[in-house]
């Protein structure tokens, strides 16, 4: 900023040229031509560094657009937005519509859908597993993957397995996995 100021006060001087201005100050002529026409146009407030954001987005939604589908959400309030991503191209099939992750934004600046709740996780199990000194002090018992019978009907197997020794000690065909029948 200093820089800049510096040399908008010698420019004013009239004592030297644009490029020799250039060539003291160590800028592009380029650069020395934007310094002026920002400070004939704000003044020296105009020569600090303004926002590199874009004025305009081209992907932004027209407002045309964005009233038709908020007009579709509120047609079926229960439809997401890759259902009336769909429907609006059956309807207006020449026109481009933005995708569907777009219009859920979209939706949601509107306020007509909300975010998914957030799921509480489940603290992990710090214990360690009981180890057994000797047998048959831990059991353990578990559901086998399932499969089907020559009939059809579906059997889920159920062991019993010492936990010392890893000998299943029963093993039991069950019908459903709410327990042994």
């Amino acid at each position: 900023m200093e820089q800049r100021n510096a040399f908008i006060t010698e420019w004013c001087k009239g004592e030297h040229s644009i490029t020799e201005l250039s060539r003291i100050f160590e800028i592009s002529r380029k650069t020395a031509y934007k310094w002026l026409e920002r400070f004939e146009h704000t003044g020296r407030a105009g020569l600090g560094d303004g926002s590199r954001a874009p004025h305009h987005s081209p992907q932004a939604i027209s407002r045309e657009r964005a009233a038709a589908i908020v007009a579709e959400r509120q047609t079926h309030p229960t439809w997401g937005a890759r259902k009336i991503v769909q429907s609006l191209m059956r309807k207006h099939p020449k026109e481009e519509w933005p995708a569907a992750s777009s219009v859920g934004d979209l939706l949601k600046r509107e306020g007509l859908i909300q975010g998914h709740r957030v799921r509480r996780k489940t603290p992990p199990y710090t214990d360690p597993l009981q180890h057994a000194k000797k047998p048959n002090q831990v059991w353990s018992v578990d559901f086998k993957g399932w499969f089907r019978y020559g009939d059809g009907d579906r059997c889920d197997p159920f062991t019993t397995t010492d936990a010392l020794s890893r000998k299943v000690l029963c093993l039991q065909a069950t019908q459903k996995r709410t327990g042994c029948t």
